[in-house]
């Protein structure tokens, strides 16, 4: 027989078995982790992280309950018996806490509703000092200009307030303690005032007057005028300061950014004098300073063009003129400068390729061709005595042309060494040198029968030179009183391509590692042969010595002392 079961009537009498159960799993689990502090049954007036800017603080801790035993700990020191207790209110009184962070743990072992323990700790801070502002900007009670940026340090965390003339500007707080503000100021004085409170509620500052000058000095140049070109070498300059304000600080000149000595300054009025100075551009600058720290510059230009002739000046840009075309013919020979820019200016583009050459020749570059090292930008010359013969090199050194010559006689003979060309003159005068040969001689003025040609290229160490010469028969002879000769049409090409410092080397004979065959020392067994003296070549000329050449010749047969007698 089946048995009838009612459900309806298990699951009445389940559901509040179920409900009980429920409400008490709910209750347990509540006061297991009950915390009478979290739920504000306990309330502390001190907060975490709290600043007090006194040394002696109260704590109050209220209950809306009642109170279980709590102990008090102050930076891990019981404090417990200084605790009093009255009408629901815990009483704890702090002193003489010392500034910086403090800690208080309030905690219970004892808790009514569960195992957990009432805790509360709480970090707070005691600052008793203003903070400190220290100005770093401005440095002066003095401004030049109505806007200017305020800078210094104080406290971290400080709220910082600007105050010019009563009025507050700036509202700024500074984590760090570093601040800078720009603050905008009246012209004339100024009451400037910077307040710091920190989060303890203590306020520092600084009162401080600042004048305002924002007007510059006015500086007016009287001497030189801009772009003024001069062919002297010195150059006076003049200039007038004023200031309205706060009145001049200094005034001074400045060349190449160096300071030029001056005259004592009076009522403003500067004088100073450049002297020695070289070819080229100079820049001025005439610079007035204010009280206030206001700079005022003005400046000009002017040109030192005092000569034409390469090697006499040091050179800087915007030197011009014939020397510097000279010089530019000399980069364009070198393949450093381009053949169509000959345009006489020592600019960029010359400065350039000055550079690119000293690069090549292991020189520091320089814009500024010293008097003294323009000689690396010239031909050099190299005559051989033995061969009768000048050779003209360029600056790398590299042969551009040979040219036959006369040179010493055995009487006059001319002196080996090392010389430069220390002057040119075209159609020059002779003057008879002081030696005993010219005695009784009177000047020769330029002309046909000049004994010097066209051209003179005078040497150093002495009177001799390079000269062009009316006597072309005695061209690869030693026929003249000390004299390197050459023709006319030589001596005026090769006047062309040298300079004043142009290096002139003279040797006796060739080194037998720098021998060439088929010399302009042939030109002797030629004329010999001309003049019917010789009918064959002269075995050994180009090696020859030029002091015993012609006796080698009278011992060997080849020619007579008569020949001697005919050639001078």
């Amino acid at each position: 027989m089946a048995v009838k079961i009612d459900h309806g009537k298990y699951i009445k009498a389940v559901i509040p078995i179920l409900i009980i159960i429920s409400f008490l799993g709910t209750i347990t689990f509540w006061f297991s982790n009950y915390n009478l502090f979290e739920q504000n049954l306990y309330s502390l007036n001190i907060k975490n992280n709290q600043y007090f800017n006194s040394s002696n603080i109260t704590v109050e801790m209220n209950s809306s309950v009642y109170f279980h035993p709590f102990n008090f700990l102050i930076d891990s020191i019981d404090v417990t018996s200084q605790v009093h207790y009255k009408n629901g209110r815990a009483s704890l009184s702090l002193n003489d806490l010392k500034d910086g962070k403090h800690n208080l743990r309030i905690y219970s072992e004892v808790n009514l509703y569960s195992m957990a323990p009432h805790e509360l700790s709480v970090y707070f801070f005691v600052d008793t000092k203003a903070p400190e502002v220290v100005l770093t900007a401005p440095r002066n009670s003095l401004l030049n200009s109505t806007t200017f940026t305020v800078k210094g340090t104080t406290e971290p965390a400080c709220k910082i307030i600007f105050r010019v003339n009563g009025i507050e500007v700036s509202d700024i707080t500074s984590t760090t303690g570093y601040f800078f503000k720009d603050t905008v100021f009246m012209p004339g004085l100024n009451e400037f005032i910077i307040t710091a409170t920190d989060p303890a509620g203590n306020r520092g500052g600084i009162k401080l007057f600042l004048l305002v000058d924002n007007k510059p000095p006015v500086v007016n140049l009287l001497k030189p005028s801009e772009g003024e070109i001069f062919n002297i070498n010195y150059v006076d300059i003049e200039a007038l300061f004023t200031d309205e304000g706060t009145g001049l600080k200094d005034s001074y000149f400045l060349i190449d950014n160096k300071k030029i000595p001056v005259t004592s300054p009076k009522d403003g009025h500067l004088v100073a004098q450049l002297d020695n100075l070289d070819e080229g551009e100079y820049k001025i600058v005439a610079v007035g300073v204010d009280k206030a720290g206001s700079v005022t510059k003005k400046t000009i230009k002017f040109i030192i063009d005092t000569s034409e002739t390469f090697g006499e000046k040091t050179l800087r840009p915007g030197a011009r003129g014939q020397d510097i075309i000279q010089l530019q013919k000399s980069l364009i020979d070198m393949g450093y400068l381009r053949k169509d820019y000959l345009n006489g200016f020592y600019d960029d583009t010359t400065v350039k390729a000055v550079e690119k050459f000293q690069h090549f020749m292991n020189m520091p570059p320089s814009p500024v061709l010293e008097k003294s090292k323009l000689v690396v930008f010239c031909n050099k010359i190299r005559v051989y005595l033995d061969e009768f013969t000048l050779f003209l090199y360029s600056p790398t050194g590299k042969v551009i042309k040979s040219y036959p010559i006369a040179c010493g006689s055995y009487a006059w003979p001319t002196p080996p060494g090392n010389y430069y060309i220390k002057e040119k003159q075209i159609y020059p005068t002779w003057y008879p040198p002081p030696s005993p040969w010219a005695a009784g001689l009177k000047p020769v003025p330029p002309g046909p029968d000049n004994p010097l040609g066209t051209r003179w290229m005078g040497l150093s160490g002495g009177s001799i030179g390079i000269h062009g010469t009316p006597s072309a028969w005695s061209i690869g002879y030693p026929d003249s009183h000390g004299c390197i000769r050459m023709y006319i049409a030589d001596a005026e090409e090769l006047y062309e391509e040298i300079q004043i410092g142009t290096p002139v080397d003279i040797y006796s004979y060739r080194p037998e590692n720098q021998k060439e065959t088929g010399g302009n020392g042939d030109i002797y067994w030629k004329q010999m042969m001309e003049h019917g003296f010789i009918t064959c070549g002269l075995p050994g000329a180009n090696s020859t010595r030029r002091d015993t050449y012609w006796e080698v010749m009278c011992r060997s047969g080849f020619v007579s002392y008569d020949f001697i007698r005919y050639m001078k």
